[in-house]
């Protein structure tokens, strides 16, 4: 993870503590399986009116 990315996930744990009624994390996007998913999410949300972002920019969360 780049340093960037451990600020935001230490920014998350501030606002989002674990005991709370969320558990969000930030995903590897070099991961397949979580990029597969994100696009499945992407699709059932956007359905054809949005276009496909490129998940290996910037940082992605799943809660």
């Amino acid at each position: 993870m780049s340093s960037h990315g451990a600020d935001i996930a230490a920014l998350a744990r501030t606002l989002f503590p674990a005991n709370g009624p969320y558990k969000i994390r930030i995903v590897d996007a070099s991961d397949d399986d979580l990029v597969d998913t994100l696009a499945d999410l992407h699709r059932s949300t956007f359905f054809d009116t949005a276009a496909m972002p490129q998940f290996e920019l910037g940082a992605w969360w799943l809660a």
